[in-house]
């Protein structure tokens, strides 16, 4: 029986058929991981991308809502010293969460920084209406008393 099996293999060719078989299966292996290699590129190249929109428009929103602040101090300081302190309300003391709180793909460090540096800059700008709004209104009750 072993002799017969071992001519077999030899007429057929076992070897060379099962190396074939082989070296198709390693080519299909390398083809469907160069597919899933790319659809994760893309998928995280998608990520990035919302993830910036999300950060433009809430860097959007925060512009939209400083420059209405500044518009209404422009308009307190225009509309005379009565008026425009009546209606000034201090700045609140933190960010909304929605702003602060990263969204992104946490793996992609660069945005991750770059969220963290916007949070901080808003963070300053919002501490440094805060101070000025605190100065103003300690004026207002020094000239008052």
């Amino acid at each position: 029986v072993a002799l017969l099996q071992g001519l077999f293999d030899d007429c057929v060719g076992t070897a060379s058929l099962r190396s074939g078989i082989q070296s198709r299966l390693d080519e299909q292996a390398k083809l469907q991981s160069e597919k899933w290699a790319a659809a994760r590129e893309r998928a995280k190249e998608e990520r990035e991308r919302k993830a910036e929109e999300r950060e433009r428009k809430a860097a959007e929103k925060a512009k939209e809502g400083e420059a209405a602040a500044e518009d209404g101090e422009g308009a307190n300081g225009s509309d005379g010293e009565g008026a425009g302190k009546e209606e000034d309300v201090r700045p609140p003391d933190e960010l909304p969460e929605e702003v602060r709180i990263f969204r992104g793909d946490p793996c992609d460090r660069k945005a991750l920084l770059a969220h963290r540096k916007k949070v901080s800059d808003m963070d300053a700008e919002l501490t440094k209406r805060r101070i000025e709004w605190d100065r103003r209104h300690r004026e207002t009750a020094m000239r008052e008393a």
